[in-house]
């Protein structure tokens, strides 16, 4: 006979996944009291013979299809498994393990019962079934049949049992049929619409998503006690629905809460037996309803629950459909690994309340069994207990998640469901909590970093540090740039003497000083001169735009411009003139300023005062300056210090432009510790090759690298020539891939690599991370350094659970001042602190990121990277990602471009693994065309349509910035 759809799908998915458990369907049944075993296996062969799917099987019939046999009828053996030393749980375990055990569509049986005998008088009637013949509902039906046949026998009368005037057989002959209808067409169109754009629901995982998944899963269980039941009961009344609607609704609040979408797929399951006839009898009836949540505006939960009743309702009405057919002719985007289409999370209720049955002396009592797997991401069951209150249970893929992030969204899901009063229900769904009041203290006050103060000092400012460290050691080397070297008097005479001067020319506290010199001694005087003569420095690059400087001259309002005629371009004098800024020439003024004292200026700088001001690129197009204050700054390298404790003598690598705030830890940190500051050549710092030199030569035993250049860095041919000096090597600035470190690890062995995060609106940096074992397919950001305070929130600024994305917020000491005379754009990003002490305040950096489990943070993007297309949300790192992970990609860069029709596509620029030289190098090469085409298929194995890129372009190389990023 021909298989029902649902029986297609399960054996195409047993040819290519044979003896996988994942569809296997059981049950339990606690035995207490005297059993008759023939009575047992009578009734259990009575129930087959009555039911011809549970002896069917499906074989291939030799054209690429399948066929349902059925066999004859044969009787029913119970098998025997002893478990002496096991009960309660322990023999529960034991039962889920047998029911697990594979089977043979094409031989079958696909019915097979266990009796397992355990500790005493401990038993369990395992009842296992593959879902091609049953569903949850049939095992119901079996356990009816079974009482009342083995009751009968027990009493010497005649089973009392309904007709059953079709087989299953018949149902699936009559839904081929049914599907060829004007009503199936119908159907079809209803879902075609209803799901058009619709998107998976995304929580966060524990590790990726594997090329192939083997199923495996577990579960957790919840409690919802029976005041909060009566709640549900009381809400689902007053909104003229149901408790299970309610409960969905509380689902999907959970989920979107978790995941940040309000537009969502959750999956629930209908019984499929439209037909009274199929009621009593067994087989594979159910169908998945795919029910799209609109969770959009906030909405209460009171108004969700009616957004779901009207859902839910419309899908009943048409779920005749098959959810097989509707994935072969919706195409919906497809998990990688084989999982469902569509719907990652299910949500099902069982209405009924499980009692023991007493027959014949024999008390029967079903009981759930754990089969070790998981059909979906994540599925919620939910069962009345006889008291009012609910069981709930969490089955989870183990592939994807660790038990405490299944623990956490089931403990939201009882907090939301508790929450289910008249005043609650009537509140925003983002003020319902969803995690505990002791896990919301844990990342407030513990993994923040809030009870961690900053580092004690008795030294206010930056310069001051150096001066002691000067007065400690005079003549130890502070700065060393090629063959020239400076002791720390001799910096301090000089920056002294040049700070004398700033002064004379107006600079106070307070005040900026534009800087532009070439790395070199002349700079690192200059800018510690700045700072002792009570002003800020103002980095500006030479090599920008004259136009550039200027307005950023003018707008920081700079009083002086430090810089070096015969170094930097005439363009750049020019514009401090035009700016209204004293143009002070170390080579013309050098004079005047030799003249100057050489004791230090007391300029009466504090903590509070500005040490500088960088401006970044702003998405208006106009630079913003973010203004740091010397306590941040001193808290920064003070901690830095503790943490890696630098020797004296000790080389730092200062390789960073000054206009990038990395600079500032390389600068002044080894002067702060006496250690040198070994300064790199102009440019030296995108060159591999001489930086390796440089590391050996100077005993350079620390450097910092962003993640691209580091990547360059490693493939160094003089590489081995600084193992013996290089001890530390930081990144910031981009993601750490987990491959680069451990091929750091490789080769540099005795060398620590360190993952920093900051912005430029806080003191270089604010997080931390050592990267050793343990760490998974991505580096974490860290945990705060000390007087740091990191905080992850929603949009409604709540904080996140674990595991959850949320926009980055910072506090404490490390958050700078704000932005120089933006007053309107420093209100907006720094924000009242809603969780510190009056008057603080937060530092809202639009990153993304999540709490792992084990306390540290984990950087996943930028909320405004996000972008829109055709109504679709799109996050390019996400296709980024996909891209990297064909064997042909080396690295990828997805960005958003204006097509010839004038609409918004993707493009993907990819670097073929290989560089330059693979055939696919070349952009114009027969190679990259064809590279192209293999990256389109592969991602559309991987990503819904709308996400895979229009157009594809190889480079050679990336283009770098002046910083080494991309």
């Amino acid at each position: 006979a021909a298989p029902s759809s649902g029986q297609r799908r399960l054996w195409f998915f047993d040819q290519l996944q044979p003896g996988s458990a994942a569809y296997n369907i059981a049950c339990g049944v606690r035995l207490r009291g005297p059993l008759d075993r023939p009575a047992l296996e009578r009734a259990l062969t009575r129930i087959t013979e009555r039911h011809e799917v549970l002896r069917s099987v499906l074989r291939a019939d030799g054209v690429g299809g399948v066929q349902a046999v059925v066999l004859p009828v044969t009787p029913v053996v119970v098998r025997t498994v002893q478990a002496p030393g096991e009960a309660g749980e322990e023999l529960v375990r034991r039962a889920g393990q047998i029911a697990a055990e594979p089977f043979d569509l094409a031989t079958g049986p696909l019915l097979r019962c266990t009796l397992l005998h355990g500790a005493g008088d401990a038993r369990l009637l395992v009842l296992a079934m593959h879902h091609a013949v049953s569903d949850g509902w049939s095992l119901q039906v079996l356990i009816r049949e079974l009482v009342e046949l083995y009751g009968a026998q027990a009493e010497g009368r005649e089973p009392r049992l309904p007709a059953l005037p079709v087989q299953y057989a018949d149902y699936a002959l009559w839904q081929a049929r049914w599907l060829t209808s004007p009503a199936a067409a119908a159907q079809l169109e209803y879902w075609r619409k209803r799901l058009d754009g619709a998107v998976l629901a995304d929580l966060a995982t524990d590790r990726p998503r594997p090329a192939r998944s083997d199923f495996s899963g577990a579960h957790a269980r919840f409690e919802v006690g029976a005041a909060a039941g009566a709640r549900i009961g009381a809400l689902a009344d007053r909104l003229r629905t149901t408790p299970f609607t309610v409960a969905m609704a509380a689902f999907a609040a959970v989920l979107a809460r978790f995941t940040g979408q309000d537009d969502l797929v959750v999956g629930t399951p209908v019984a499929g037996r439209g037909r009274a006839e199929t009621a009593a009898l067994a087989g594979f009836f159910v169908n998945t309803l795919p029910v799209r949540v609109d969770l959009s505006g906030d909405p209460s939960l009171e108004e969700l629950v009616v957004r779901m009743h009207d859902e839910v309702l419309d899908g009943r009405s048409n779920a005749d459909v098959p959810f097989d057919h509707l994935v072969e002719e919706l195409r919906p985007q497809r998990d990688a690994g084989g999982r469902t289409p569509l719907v990652r999370y299910l949500f099902q209720s069982d209405e009924s309340v499980q009692e023991p049955v007493v027959v014949g002396g024999l008390e029967m009592l079903p009981v759930r069994l754990d089969t070790g797997t998981a059909k979906f991401d994540l599925a919620v069951d939910l069962s009345p207990r006889a008291d009012g209150g609910f069981d709930g249970l969490v089955e989870y893929s183990t592939e994807l998640f660790d038990p405490a992030a299944v623990e956490r969204i089931a403990t939201a899901l009882r907090l939301v469901l508790e929450e289910a009063g008249p005043a609650q229900a009537a509140a925003a769904l983002s003020r319902l909590p969803v995690m505990t009041s002791a896990d919301r203290a844990e990342l407030l006050e513990r993994w923040s970093g809030a009870g961690v103060p900053a580092v004690p000092t008795d030294t206010a400012t930056v310069h001051g540090h150096i001066e002691a460290q000067a007065d400690r050691t005079p003549l130890a080397t502070a700065v060393q740039f090629g063959e020239e070297r400076l002791n720390y008097a001799e910096l301090d005479e000089r920056a002294n003497r040049l700070a004398w001067e700033l002064r004379a020319r107006g600079v106070g506290r307070g005040a900026l000083v534009g800087v532009a010199l070439p790395r070199g001694l002349d700079l690192m005087v200059a800018l510690l001169a700045v700072l002792k003569s009570g002003g800020a420095y103002l980095p500006l690059d030479a090599g920008y735009p004259a136009a550039r400087i200027e307005m950023m001259l003018e707008d920081a309002g700079a009083r002086v411009l430090v810089t070096d005629t015969d170094a930097v371009p005439a363009e750049l004098t020019a514009a401090a003139g035009a700016a209204g800024a004293q143009v002070l020439c170390l080579r013309r003024d050098a004079e005047a300023v030799a003249a100057r004292p050489r004791h230090r200026p007391q300029a009466g700088t504090g903590a509070r005062d500005l040490a500088y001001v960088i401006f970044t690129s702003g998405s208006t197009g106009r630079p913003k300056g973010a203004m740091n204050e010397h306590a941040a700054v001193v808290n920064r390298l003070l901690w830095m210090h503790r943490t890696f404790g630098l020797a004296e003598g000790e080389g730092v690598l200062q390789k960073t432009p000054i206009g990038f705030d990395v600079s500032v830890w390389e600068l002044f940190w080894p002067l702060m510790a006496g250690g040198r500051c070994v300064l790199a050549r102009p440019g030296g710092h995108q060159d591999p090759e001489y930086l390796c030199e440089l590391i050996a030569s100077a005993a350079v035993t620390t450097v910092h690298f962003v993640p691209s250049m580091l990547a360059a860095f490693t493939t160094a041919g003089r590489l081995p020539a600084v193992r013996d000096a290089l001890r530390r090597i930081v990144c910031s600035g981009e993601e750490l891939p987990a491959a680069l470190v451990t091929e750091c690890a490789a080769l540099l062995p005795d060398t620590g690599v360190f993952n920093l995060y900051g912005p430029t609106e806080a003191a270089v940096d604010v997080t931390w991370y050592p990267c050793a074992e343990g760490y998974g397919s991505r580096v974490p950001i860290g945990r705060p350094i000390d007087g740091a305070h990191v905080y992850l929130v929603d949009r409604a600024g709540r904080p996140v659970p674990v595991g959850v994305a949320g926009e980055l917020l910072l506090g404490g000491p490390a958050v700078g001042r704000g932005y120089w005379r933006r007053p309107g754009l420093t209100a907006q990003r720094f924000v009242p602190d809603p969780f510190g002490e009056p008057g603080s305040r937060l530092y809202r950096t639009g990153d993304l990121c999540r709490w792992r489990a084990d306390g540290t943070l984990q950087y996943l993007g930028r909320i405004d990277h996000q972008v829109k297309l055709r109504g679709m949300r799109i996050e390019p790192g996400e296709i980024e990602e996909a891209l990297r992970t064909h064997p042909g990609v080396d690295s990828a860069v997805v960005s958003v471009r204006t097509g010839g029709s004038g609409t918004p596509v993707l493009v993907a620029h990819v670097r073929p693994a290989g560089g330059p030289d693979s055939p696919a190098g070349s952009p114009d090469s027969p190679a990259a065309d064809g590279l192209a085409a293999v990256l389109r298929a592969h991602l559309r194995e991987l990503l819904p349509a709308h996400m895979v890129p229009t157009a594809f372009a190889t480079v050679a190389e990336w283009p770098l910035g002046p910083n080494g990023k991309l």
